[in-house]
């Protein structure tokens, strides 16, 4: 799960911007996208809207659920659980450094806190 896949460059984007390109590949179907936009928006360092919170976690579960299922069908496969183990460091990375520490509403901690259980879930069942 690298950069190279991605077809938006959100280098130098405004927040705003990031936003309107992750609803716009939400739209499309693009989930790759949606996550490497969000990413930006949450490596500025300023806690999530709930709105973006939304965004981040349904373009991380499209992109695992995806690569989960293509591995149920060749679960023999190393490229496919490295794409979904790849997610999984992703997010459980953006959640320790960037949204958990940062967060002050107690909904929205255990909503990431959840979050970080799930994905620690999918990491084991590939490994």
């Amino acid at each position: 799960f690298c950069c190279s896949r991605w077809t938006v460059d959100c280098q130098g984007m405004s927040r705003e911007v990031l936003r309107t390109q992750c609803e716009a590949a939400a739209k499309d179907g693009r989930p790759d996208d949606m996550c490497a936009a969000i990413k930006q928006i949450i490596t500025l360092g300023q806690p999530l809207t709930q709105e973006e919170r939304g965004l981040f976690h349904a373009a991380y579960k499209q992109a695992t659920t995806q690569r989960r299922g293509a591995l149920r069908a060749s679960p023999q496969d190393p490229a496919l659980t490295r794409g979904v183990t790849d997610i999984c460091g992703e997010v459980l990375d953006l959640l320790d450094k960037y949204l958990i520490p940062t967060n002050t509403d107690p909904e929205s901690h255990i909503f990431l806190l959840k979050m970080k259980g799930d994905y620690h879930r999918y990491y084991a069942e590939v490994s």
